[in-house]
């Protein structure tokens, strides 16, 4: 009797991960890193960036304000709404290392933006999708030019550096969901504060956090580690809101029903959001809602809808959490009124964009019967258009008349940005400057600092005394101080040297070591026989290092 053999299965051996697949993290570094590069050679754009890093250089060299920065408005000690203490000290710390250098801080953006594409890839697996997926909707996001802004344009760091650390918030989240234990809830806690302190649109994180880590959860979300987990939350921004309370802001005086009732009427800028993910095609450096078309949205929304409706096997609770995500990192944009800021800037999309990949991650183009070959393919090519366009838009960013001639062209009826073109073309096309002045002017006149610019128009025109309405009008609705600067001049030609002498001190208060203006008011101390304030005034000078006129030594005795 022949005894039954029984063949032993043999274990399929386990296939070998191709370099695409084994080095993926380093793939998205070394591809956003080539594709970025070139932004070192870019220049200032004149918004917000030549404040952070030419007006507050003193700042940014006093390695002691790192924190004071928490004491503060980002862009004025007291007079400022928005408190973003990490981002000034981003500024600060990118200084010690490239003083004034531009290269520097834009090399800093590049490198920003590295940490983050890392991170929301490691996030994008901890949330239970496939590594390779990851990885193109990683690439995808890397590479979009929706994003471009936020890399190439240095004060768009801000929305980076919130992704820096919302990121690894949420999945930390959700490996304290999986395994409760004390370091996981100590991160959560260090990486809230942290993107608390870099904007205020991090408060939505905790509610997104609640959706990805505990509503997609099969546990139950009031046991004893969750609730642990609530507390650290809700200790964290109490620590922020009592550090922002005590901070010199300004506040906004504005009531939540009229923050509530702004997002309702900037509802449709959700459409045009979507659109220019999707639809990249539109795209504006400086966007406003007037100027905006929705047209790509409609389609978008409709291309998306008809992915959910071919993905009916798949996780809808996921996509639908996908999407609240998105929403819920933009309704601190929507709810910006728009006399505080009418722009609807792309970077804003930074982290957002995490729920549209979320949701994307269960639709059939992610989840079909493609071969891995093939996927790449069809990834991959989307992921080299985007690329591509990035590229092309990144010098846009490079100067101030190439930036604002494109905030013109895409966003006409912006009195800000006619008005900004206006002022960089005055020494080569006087005519075009006048023309684009007077439009922002008819537009709004009301615009912060568009009196200035009028008046300034005036002076180079040889109209100074009918230059004299407009500062003052500028100095009732922002007190800018180059007004006075002019304003000095006209009292001096109208012979009031007491008048000038006042607007010369006030000009000094902010720009203290302006050299020509110095010497004017020194001048004017002489000329009025006020020799006291001239001998405290030259030893002021001469504790700066400017220099005094001979003759003006002379009578000093210095």
């Amino acid at each position: 009797m022949k005894k039954k053999t029984t063949k032993k299965k043999k274990n399929k051996p386990k296939q070998k991960e191709n370099l695409l697949s084994k080095y993926a993290a380093l793939w998205l570094l070394l591809i956003s890193f080539i594709l970025y590069l070139p932004s070192v050679n870019l220049g200032f754009t004149e918004l917000d960036d030549t404040i952070f890093i030419n007006e507050m250089s003193s700042y940014n060299q006093d390695p002691g304000n790192i924190f004071h920065s928490f004491t503060r408005g980002v862009f004025s000690e007291e007079n400022d709404t928005y408190y973003r203490p990490l981002l000034l000290d981003s500024f600060i710390i990118n200084a010690f290392f490239s003083k004034e250098n531009i290269a520097g801080f834009h090399f800093v953006n590049i490198l920003l933006h590295l940490l983050a594409v890392w991170f929301l890839f490691s996030l994008l697996q901890q949330l239970g999708i496939q590594k390779m997926t990851a990885f193109w909707l990683s690439l995808i996001f890397a590479v979009h030019p929706v994003l471009t802004q936020a890399v190439a344009w240095i004060p768009g760091r801000n929305d980076t550096l919130l992704a820096i650390f919302v990121f690894p918030f949420l999945k930390a989240c959700l490996q304290y969901r999986q395994s409760p234990e004390l370091k996981l809830l100590l991160l959560q806690a260090g990486t809230l504060l942290a993107a608390l302190f870099t904007k205020e649109t991090a408060l939505f994180a905790l509610p997104a956090a609640w959706l990805l880590s505990v509503f997609l959860s099969d546990k139950k979300w009031w046991d004893g580690p969750t609730l642990r987990m609530y507390a650290v939350w809700i200790g964290s921004a109490a620590v922020y809101l009592l550090a922002r309370s005590l901070a010199s802001l300004e506040q906004s005086g504005l009531a939540f029903g009229e923050l509530i009732g702004a997002a309702f009427g900037r509802i449709p800028v959700l459409l045009a959001y979507f659109g220019k993910v999707f639809l990249p095609v539109n795209l504006s450096v400086f966007p406003m809602i007037g100027d905006m078309t929705l047209i790509y949205g409609i389609i978008a929304t409709a291309l998306v809808g008809a992915l959910i409706f071919f993905s009916r096997g798949n996780n809808l609770r996921r996509m639908l959490v996908g999407f609240l995500v998105f929403v819920l990192f933009l309704i601190p944009a929507l709810m910006v009124p728009d006399a505080l800021n009418n722009q609807d800037f792309e970077h804003r999309l930074y982290v957002p964009m995490l729920g549209l990949l979320l949701l994307l991650s269960e639709t059939i183009l992610f989840k079909n019967k493609l071969s891995s070959r093939q996927m790449s393919m069809a990834a991959g090519g989307v992921a080299l258009i985007f690329a591509v366009m990035s590229l092309v838009r990144m010098p846009v960013f490079n100067d101030p008349i190439t930036f604002w001639s494109a905030a013109v062209e895409s966003s006409p009826n912006s009195a800000y940005a006619n008005m900004m073109l206006a002022a960089r073309l005055d020494d080569t096309d006087m005519n075009r400057a006048s023309s684009l002045m007077q439009k922002a002017y008819d537009l709004d006149p009301n615009q912060k600092y568009i009196n200035y610019y009028m008046g300034t128009l005036q002076v180079m025109q040889g109209k100074l005394l009918e230059s004299e309405p407009f500062f003052l009008e500028e100095i009732k609705r922002s007190d800018y101080y180059k007004c006075y600067s002019h304003l000095g001049q006209i009292a001096f030609q109208k012979q009031d040297p007491t008048a000038a002498i006042q607007y010369m001190e006030k000009y000094l208060a902010v720009d203290t070591r302006n050299a020509e203006m110095n010497n004017n008011l020194l001048m004017l101390y002489f000329q009025t026989n006020q020799m006291d304030k001239a001998r405290l005034h030259a030893q002021g000078m001469q504790n700066k290092r400017l220099v005094i006129p001979e003759q003006f030594r002379t009578q000093l005795g210095m």
